[in-house]
């Protein structure tokens, strides 16, 4: 039953349903329709390609930032006073998204450093594992990643607003070159034809999806694809590249962001580091890059 898989949630913490199947309530219909317009909103053009019609206020917002590469107290504290100004901005995020990398050892002390400091925003926040959160190869890697963020965040979604997030594990190992993990097909193929059809999605992975990206594509996505292009999904985020990169697929964009580290550099030498703040529509998603310059005040 859905039920299970699509929790209602509340505007105040999305509830989720992780790789344990965790039981929700069900879901109101109301929850499908469009938000009221708010009036006195301006034309604005998004990094996706698209215009936001005048008046027309987003479903809910996030923050959406990957490679954050932890690796010393001092990393932790320039994160700190990133994620600390977040509670500043107005609008302000529903929550927050840090897909994977979020050190670069996958070490338990960094790692609870870094969850610490991403709870300064002051909104709850979403993760998933890359593949320099891992300590060895396999599901031993992860001890301190699952201990620092609980079993369920690997796959997992939650349901806000009347559209599906959903996020996928497709970290095979401490390597780059990633393989979409057998569990995360079986989890997919299982769990994903049970999102109501013409739900709106929202895929969140560490690695882009898409088999175009310049640097590090996944091996064979196909049996993700089989089941995603199915859905009604409207853009897929992704980290992993360290670049600022967008392409387009079935219909859905796909936004790959610039890292948020204070020492890694991006794959593309752009000097930019930061974030996507992310608008979600009943149709489309608005993304725009927002630059952080670490050990300043950062803000919209």
């Amino acid at each position: 039953m859905m039920q299970a898989l699509l929790p209602r949630v509340s505007r105040r913490r999305p509830a989720d349903a992780g790789a344990t199947g965790a039981p929700g309530r069900a879901i109101s219909r109301r929850n499908l329709l469009l938000s009221s317009l708010a009036c006195g909103a301006t034309l604005c053009l998004d990094s996706c390609g698209g215009i936001a019609a005048r008046g027309e206020a987003p479903l809910f917002s996030f923050i959406f930032c990957a490679d954050l590469h932890i690796t010393s107290p001092q990393d932790a504290a320039a994160l700190g006073r990133v994620t600390s100004a977040w509670r500043d901005l107005s609008p302000k995020p529903d929550f927050v998204v840090a897909a994977g990398d979020l050190t670069s050892s996958g070490s338990l002390e960094l790692l609870g450093a870094c969850n610490a400091k991403l709870h300064l925003a002051g909104t709850p926040c979403y993760v998933l594992p890359g593949n320099h959160d891992y300590t060895v190869d396999g599901q031993t890697g992860l001890a301190n990643f699952r201990a620092v963020f609980g079993m369920s965040r690997w796959n997992y979604l939650i349901q806000q607003k009347g559209v599906a997030l959903v996020f996928l594990d497709v970290t095979s190992g401490a390597g780059a070159r990633a393989a979409v993990p057998e569990e995360t097909i079986r989890w997919a193929q299982h769990t994903l034809p049970r999102i109501p059809a013409g739900m709106p999605i929202i895929v969140i992975s560490h690695s882009c999806l898409h088999p175009d990206v310049p640097r590090f594509p996944i091996a064979d996505v196909s049996p993700l694809f089989d089941v995603l292009d199915t859905k009604n999904v409207l853009a897929y985020f992704s980290g992993h590249y360290h670049a600022n990169w967008q392409g387009e697929r079935n219909g859905a964009r796909y936004i790959s962001t610039a890292c948020m580290s204070p020492t890694e550099e991006n794959h593309d030498g752009s000097p930019r580091k930061g974030y996507q703040w992310v608008d979600a529509y009943a149709t489309r998603v608005a993304a725009q890059f927002r630059e952080v310059q670490f050990g300043q005040s950062t803000g919209g």
